[in-house]
């Protein structure tokens, strides 16, 4: 469950991050950003020693029907489209 309710909990992050902040020069962040923007979305710590890994790309690796690392930009970005429902999540 815990690894579910992270996938849609960055899944929320990036989609709702892009929206709010609006800007389409910077449509993301980099991972050294994620546990401020999680912090600051959900009120709750950031860990990557919750998933057993060492930096992002562990984490991407558990979750990377969700989660994506643009290759030249370094923004994380979200896999599945702003309308998948939290269903979808549970099929993952």
């Amino acid at each position: 469950w815990f690894l579910l309710s992270t996938r849609y909990e960055i899944h929320l992050l990036l989609h709702h991050f892009k929206k709010d902040l609006n800007d389409a020069d910077r449509p993301s962040f980099t991972e050294k950003d994620l546990a401020w923007y999680y912090n600051r979305y959900f009120k709750k710590g950031w860990s990557l020693k919750n998933f057993n890994a060492k930096d992002v790309a562990g984490l991407v690796e558990l979750i990377q029907d969700t989660l994506a690392v643009n290759e030249k930009t370094s923004f994380l970005e979200p896999v599945l489209a702003e309308d998948a429902t939290p269903e979808a999540f549970v099929k993952l």
